[in-house]
């Protein structure tokens, strides 16, 4: 789908001015799973900062005495709050890999502090694994959701030009990877142009989804089908065509 080079630098003007007015470590916008459908919702960084200390009040530790922690005492505070989240997984916002990110996030900014890469965090990542593989809900544990900023990147970069074949296909490929069926990659060389419908919903959005067919309905992946839709759809979002939404 063609998009003008006008419109593509006033995306990249956007971006930048939208820079210039939120600190570095604030998203301007952020969604709700995975693709951000919602922009009032809070940050990654802010919910994960949250749900910590809500463990940090049975705990008697605040965000100040975190960050004043050192990495020894931190790594600690981590790995339990790691094994305690085993039992809340169904109950939290965020998946669990977006909460640990968003804690990456924040005591990167604040303390300089690698919590995925130092090894004074390895039994505490350790934790975090095993929590990941006990989860009820594979889903929530292992879908990680993207802030509209770095979406914004991604989309205005080079690497998604519309203007260039090479490059408009990176986003055809990005797209229906990110919105429809990004948990059967596999079935991407089966696609054609056919294989797709452009519809609209109650309120008059167009959106794009993938038609059933025999040739997707293999093994594992039967559970993406509804007797018609495979996966999920990519909803226009209005006044943006270059930044669609996952419903």
């Amino acid at each position: 789908m063609a998009q003008t080079q006008g419109s593509k630098s006033d995306g990249k003007t956007h971006v930048m001015e939208t820079r210039k007015r939120i600190p570095a470590h604030m998203s301007p916008q952020t969604s709700t799973e995975m693709t951000y459908d919602d922009p009032n919702s809070p940050s990654l960084e802010a919910t994960a900062t949250h749900i910590l200390l809500e463990f940090g009040v049975t705990k008697g530790f605040t965000i100040d005495t975190l960050t004043h922690m050192t990495r020894q005492q931190l790594s600690e505070i981590l790995r339990d709050f790691y094994g305690k989240l085993k039992s809340r997984q169904d109950d939290l916002p965020v998946s669990l890999k977006d909460l640990r990110e968003g804690l990456h996030r924040y005591f990167l900014r604040e303390m300089a502090v690698d919590i995925f890469r130092d090894k004074t965090f390895e039994f505490a990542n350790a934790t975090f694994d095993i929590a990941c593989r006990t989860t009820t809900g594979s889903r929530k544990c292992h879908r990680m959701r993207i802030e509209m900023e770095d979406l914004r990147k991604i989309y205005f970069g080079d690497a998604m030009d519309l203007n260039k074949p090479d490059s408009l296909q990176n986003k055809v490929f990005f797209d229906v990877n990110l919105y429809i069926c990004g948990r059967f990659k596999h079935h991407l060389p089966l696609m054609k142009k056919d294989d797709f419908e452009v519809s609209s919903d109650v309120t008059g959005k167009r959106y794009v989804w993938l038609k059933e067919h025999p040739k997707f309905n293999t093994g594992n992946d039967k559970d993406l089908f509804d007797g018609y839709q495979v996966g999920d759809r990519m909803v226009e979002r209005p006044g943006t065509f270059s930044l669609p939404f996952y419903v």
